[in-house]
């Protein structure tokens, strides 16, 4: 879904994403991104854009550098892996 905003100075899209879950294969997924970026791609570029959603990614418990926090929940999968 893509919400269009006139905005000044700049007019803003923003893009809400539910990426399928990790039961989908990889095709699937990659699927989805081909479809967010075709999307992006047909947006003007002067405007701004901001994509929000669920990825569907763990990144479980742990640091992990300065990308991951301590705080996080489960097992990390390979989706939220940096």
């Amino acid at each position: 879904m893509i919400v269009p905003l006139a905005a000044d100075p700049v007019d803003l899209n923003i893009i809400v994403v539910y990426m399928p879950t990790s039961a989908y294969g990889n095709q699937d997924i990659e699927d989805v991104y081909d479809q967010i970026e075709e999307k992006i791609n047909n947006l003007p570029s002067k405007e701004y854009t901001v994509l929000l959603g669920d990825m569907n990614a763990v990144v479980g418990e742990g640091r992990d550098g300065a990308v991951v926090g301590a705080h996080g929940i489960g097992k990390r999968n390979e989706r939220g892996r940096c």
